[in-house]
């Protein structure tokens, strides 16, 4: 956890100079702006991810990925993934505890045969 608490600590402190001034009220119209923003530039940063494999289905020749290019990527869909967090209020703490209810919620489900 300290790990985690100190990538949220890292990301605080980096919005607080883009003028972070605390969770947004998702039930307002600027407070759902705001996540639907974060949540475009998170999934962007999926797809500039995802480009960096370039195995195609269709494609004869080995093309190797540029795994620090592709790692960078990932590092930029991370912090927009704690931005989000940050902005609705999620701690390290509660983000934990939600992981983990919801893997004992797909193990239940593994065992139920769902």
């Amino acid at each position: 956890m300290e790990k985690l608490d100190s990538m949220f600590e890292m990301q605080k402190a980096l919005m607080l100079n883009y003028g972070y001034t605390g969770p947004v009220d998702i039930d307002t119209k600027e407070g759902q702006n705001k996540i639907r923003e974060v949540m475009f530039f998170l999934t962007h940063e999926l797809f500039e991810a995802s480009e960096w494999m370039k195995m195609k289905p269709w494609r004869q020749t080995l093309v190797k990925t540029d795994i620090p290019a592709f790692m960078e990527e990932i590092a930029d869909v991370m912090h927009f993934y704690l931005e989000l967090c940050i902005y609705l209020g999620i701690d390290s703490h509660k983000l934990y505890e939600m992981y983990q209810n919801k893997v004992f919620k797909n193990i239940k489900r593994i065992e139920d045969k769902y």
